[in-house]
């Protein structure tokens, strides 16, 4: 425990506002999921009504966002799955202007049960909700909405 605290501590002011707001966002992220799903969407849509105009390259902001996320998830309890990092990463990418593709994919697994997964895609990288693994096939139709 003291460990990690050391580790944030030394992290530059910018790196500790990141992982602070994405520990804020997963647990948004989860508590919102145990809504109904039209209040949900609606709380979603809100909350990603005002982006910003981003300090630095998308592309690298996305990966610093997926970092942040992943980080956080590890501290933050109930926030380890990867729809509640992918929603909350996507959250944070679209208040900073970054339209990224959720992903939401489905497989069967060895003894036939189906299995579910998601992540975010941005210029067709996978950037956040774990490496896509090739056995999930996307939902189609989702198109990165919420």
């Amino acid at each position: 425990m003291i460990a990690r605290v050391l580790k944030f501590v030394k992290l530059a002011p910018a790196e500790r506002r990141l992982l602070l707001g994405a520990a804020l966002a997963l647990s948004a992220t989860r508590l919102a999921l145990l809504l109904p799903f039209a209040l949900w969407r609606r709380l979603a849509r809100l909350s990603a009504a005002t982006p910003q105009v981003p300090a630095q390259p998308q592309a690298k902001a996305a990966d610093r966002i997926a970092w942040a996320v992943k980080t956080a998830s590890r501290v933050v309890p109930g926030t380890s799955g990867c729809l509640v990092r992918a929603l909350a990463a996507r959250a944070m990418m679209v208040r900073r202007g970054i339209a990224p593709e959720l992903k939401i994919g489905v497989a069967k697994d060895a003894r036939g049960q189906l299995r579910a997964h998601a992540w975010l895609e941005y210029d067709r990288e996978t950037i956040a909700g774990t490496t896509r693994q090739p056995h999930f096939v996307p939902l189609a139709g989702l198109h990165g909405q919420v």
